[in-house]
Parts: structure tokens; sequence; C-alpha cells
């Protein structure tokens, strides 16, 4: 006396709090929608930061990455495309589909005093769809925050109107 219906899956949404971070972990490849970026990273305990590094279009399937964006849903478009593999040697993020039971030195996505990072998590399951750190080291770590890498760039130029000068040759 079961009725089952099934539909495609074309989409995968994900919210990002006011914090403008999320992180996400799916066994599809996703195209990143327009105004967000995903990143995947390293840990770096000597400066106790995790490095991140910027994915472009795709997420590849069973990546775990970190996004951000304005807060708001997102939709994530389900493709074919594989994008670039991120292997383990420079993502250290572990995901997981399905809601388990939380691994010993987990670190996941918080906002502490006003700083996003990976801090210890003391709950007791991983959400699925999610990403997460796991930690072995000989120091204790209560938190990674976010490092986006040396960026450079020019804001702006000022400019000032010649004035007469004497030019010698």
């Amino acid at each position: 006396n079961t009725r089952w219906i099934l539909e495609a899956v074309t989409e995968l949404p994900v919210n990002v709090t006011e914090a403008g971070y999320a992180t996400l972990y799916a066994p599809v490849s996703l195209t990143i929608p327009a105004d967000v970026e995903v990143y995947y990273g390293k840990i770096n305990s000597e400066n106790q930061r995790f490095d991140m590094t910027q994915l472009r279009n795709i997420v590849p399937a069973n990546t775990p990455v970190v996004i951000k964006a304005n807060a708001g849903s997102y939709k994530f478009a389900i493709t074919d495309e594989t994008g670039t593999e991120v292997s383990e040697e420079v993502n250290d993020m572990s995901g997981t589909v399905l809601t388990m039971a939380k691994p010993d030195n987990t670190y996941t996505l918080q906002f502490i005093n006003n700083t996003p990072g990976f801090y210890e998590y003391t709950g007791t399951n991983v959400n699925g769809f999610k990403a997460y750190l796991t930690m072995t080291t000989t120091t204790t770590l209560h938190g990674l925050s976010f490092f986006f890498g040396n960026q450079t760039g020019i804001e702006g130029i000022e400019t000032k109107q010649n004035t007469d000068s004497t030019v010698f040759d």
C-alpha cells in the first residue's frame, strides 16, 4: 500500500548563513553558481590556520569544500563535467553524505569571536553533505582561521595634475 514517486534531481541547494560561509560534500560534480566562491585547503599547524585555494567552475564529485558567499540559498547544478581533481595531498578536509558519529579530533566550520574557521567540535554527530577536518597533531589546536593567501591588487590610482617644471636634456 505504498506509492513511490521518483523524480530526477538536477541541483543541490546549499544554504549560506549570515556569516557568509558553509561547507559542502557531494557524491556528484556540481557547477558553482555565480557570486559564490568555493575553496579546498591544507592545515597549516605552524601558523594555526587553514590555507585555502579557490576552485573554478566545477566542484568535482566527492570533494569536500568551503563555500564563501552572501547569506542565502544557492543552487549547485549537477553536471557530467568532472572538473579539476583535488587530491588528498592538497585537501585535508573530509566529508560525509550521511549523518555520522563524530570521528576523534574533529574540527567543523564555526564562528568564534566573529572569526570563521575550523574549531574543535563538541557535538556527537557530523551532518550529511558537510565537510570537516580531523587532525592528528602533537599539539592541541583549538581552531584554525581561514587564510586565503597573499592577495595583491590595485584598489585605486590617485592622479595629480601636472605642474609646470623645468626639464633638462
